[in-house]
């Protein structure tokens, strides 16, 4: 499956339908600056699903990041060039005429979680957030009073707040 998710796209196994008939660069081309490719692969360790070449076309097409249930390749590229990569594992095993694409900008699940086309996408070190579009205003707000009830408890640890003082601010 390929997605746009605020920019995304995903890859799933075909099973039993012919495939769409779209090249890894077709697929890049059909994304928008600022999107986010998502790969659905359910966990494939045997191949890559991504590698040096589709990561350079993805940064020259300004697609911002990739998401990935399964494995890529050319991880030193990827990091040269300063792309967002987030994968479940690394191999150096090609991934061509062994994985092929069953859907392309349509919804993928990944650990669980369903991602749309348009959802947006927050990652960092420590993983990826998926937020559907339709609430991103009520979580943004969310977001926001939660970042600033941390900041006031963060400044009353740091000034020797008693477990009363910090149970208030929460």
């Amino acid at each position: 499956r390929h997605i746009a998710a605020r920019g995304s796209s995903g890859y799933s196994i075909a099973t039993g339908q012919p495939p769409p008939q779209l090249g890894g660069r077709d697929q890049v081309t059909l994304c928008e600056r600022g999107d986010v490719m998502v790969i659905e692969a359910r966990g494939i360790r045997d191949a890559s699903n991504f590698g040096g070449l589709m990561a350079t076309s993805i940064k020259e097409a300004g697609i911002d990041g990739l998401v990935v249930d399964g494995c890529v390749r050319d991880v030193a590229n990827m990091r040269a060039m300063g792309l967002n990569v987030w994968a479940k594992g690394i191999t150096p095993r090609t991934g061509k005429h062994r994985i092929e694409l069953a859907e392309f900008n349509g919804p993928v699940e990944i650990a669980g979680v369903q991602i749309r086309p348009g959802d947006l996408l927050l990652g960092d070190s420590d993983g990826v957030i998926v937020v559907p579009l339709e609430v991103a205003g009520e979580v943004l707000e969310r977001a926001v009073a939660a970042t600033e009830r941390e900041e006031k408890l963060a400044a009353a640890l740091e000034a020797g707040a008693t477990p009363q003082d910090t149970a208030r601010i929460l």
